[in-house]
Order: C-alpha cells, then structure tokens, then sequence
C-alpha cells in the first residue's frame, strides 16, 4: 500500500511533536535541575557568606577587644614606667642626698678632728701656765707685787719653794666686788707639778689653782665637773683627765685573814 507524502509528512509531525514534547519535557526537567543546583548552591553561599559575615563580625569584635587591651597595657606601660622614672629620680636623690650628707658628715668629723687638736696645741702651749683666783688685789698693784703674793702662797701654805717664774700678771676687768685671777708662767713643768699636788692644803681657804686652758676646753671640763659631782654623789670614784671624766666603781681593800693552823 502506497504512502502519500501528506502520510509521510503527518507522520513526521507526529514523531516530532512527540519528541518536541519529550524534548521540552527534558529541558523542563532539566531547568527544574538547574534551578534546584543553583538554589542549593545559592542557600550554600548564603549560609557561608552569613558564617563569613558572622565570622568578620566576630573577628572585627575580637579586634576591638584586642585594641582596648593594647590600649590598657600602653597605658599601663606608661603608668609603670612614669612609676619605674619617679622611683629612680627619687632614688638618685635620695642617694645624692645620702652621698651629701655623709660628706657633710666627714667633714664636719675632718673639721670636729681639727678643732681638737688645735685646741689641744693651744692647750700645750699653755702647759706652764697656772692660773690663781682669791688673792686680794692692791689699788695699781704692779706684777711684781702680784708674783709675791702667789710665791708666798706656794712657800708658806703648799710648801713648794724655789719656784722660778718666768711673768705673773693680773689678767681681765677690773672688778670692785672681787679680784681679779692671776696668771704665772712658770719656767719648769716640774714645778708645775708639785704646786698641783700640794693644792689640796689651800682646802678651806679662798684661793684656788687651776691648770690653765683655752676657752673650749674650759667649757668641757665645766660640763664634766657637774657630771663629776652628780656621780661622786652617786657613790663613784670620778675625776677628770683633761677633757676626760674617768669614773670607776671604789676598789674596798679587805684585810687578809690569817690561816688557821
């Protein structure tokens, strides 16, 4: 049986309306594929650019923190090292200080050392000097008339004769209510000696000896003459070496006991 062309044609539009069918049935499906990809991978890249947009959230959050601490710990720096400057300033004061008064110190120890012993060279120089307070004084008494008086006293009451004095004079203001002191420079230290250890027998009498001194030693021995009294008071044995008190308890000698046989 013979096909017509208009068969043949029907035929073809037939198969191709069926294959067009399955055709845009595929590309259908396959839209529906690619939109569901395209969907899935869009939820993916939403939710990782949401985890990245959270993550740079954080990020940016830890940074501030991060920034406050490097804050914190400059001002800190800052604080402690202010702290750590003030501290050595008033350290290197504090030694400069100590540095200069230990200076001061040394020295006023060097000047105290030298005011000593230039006061100990006046006093050697003074070694045969004594000095006499009591002797009545005469109207326009001369110094011979004053070295009489005093080699009277050493003869008649301390017994000391022979004793050669080199001057003797009266020395300060004139005083109306009392005599003035007589100063003797004697020759021999010797003498000297002797007049001191008998001065004891001018006990009760108004005259006194004394060794003669230069004024800073005389303050001395004044304040160690009350300390003297106030420890012979005390019951000790205190006498005074220059510008020295020497005090020790009293050494009682008990006699010996005899052995008994």
């Amino acid at each position: 049986m013979a096909v017509t062309i208009s068969e043949i044609r029907n035929m073809f539009k037939e198969m191709f309306a069926e294959y067009k069918k399955d055709i845009e049935l595929l590309i259908k499906q396959q839209e529906e594929n690619v939109l569901k990809v395209i969907s899935a991978n869009a939820k993916i890249t939403s939710d990782r650019q949401q985890k990245t947009e959270l993550n740079i959230i954080d990020s940016m959050e830890k940074i501030k923190s991060l920034e406050k601490d490097v804050f914190d710990i400059k001002e800190s720096l800052n604080f402690h090292e202010e702290l750590i400057e003030k501290k050595i300033k008033n350290n290197i004061e504090s030694i400069e200080k100590e540095r200069v008064a230990k200076n001061i110190a040394h020295k006023n120890i060097e000047f105290t050392d030298l005011k000593n012993k230039l006061r100990e060279i006046e006093d050697r120089s003074r070694r045969n000097n004594l000095r006499i307070n009591g002797l009545k004084e005469n109207e326009n008494e001369t110094w011979m008339e004053s070295e009489t008086k005093v080699i009277k006293v050493f003869e008649q009451t301390l017994g000391v004769k022979n004793v050669k004095i080199e001057r003797a004079h009266r020395c300060g203001c004139r005083d109306a209510k009392k005599p003035r002191t007589i100063m003797i420079k004697l020759l021999d230290y010797k003498d000297i000696v002797e007049i001191l250890k008998n001065s004891f027998k001018l006990k009760g009498e108004s005259i006194f000896i004394n060794e003669d001194f230069c004024y800073e030693t005389n303050v001395i021995r004044k304040e160690l003459r009350e300390r003297m009294k106030t420890e012979r008071q005390l019951g000790k044995f205190a006498y005074i070496s220059y510008d020295k008190l020497i005090v020790r308890d009293w050494v009682s000698k008990k006699p010996c006991q005899e052995s008994k046989s």
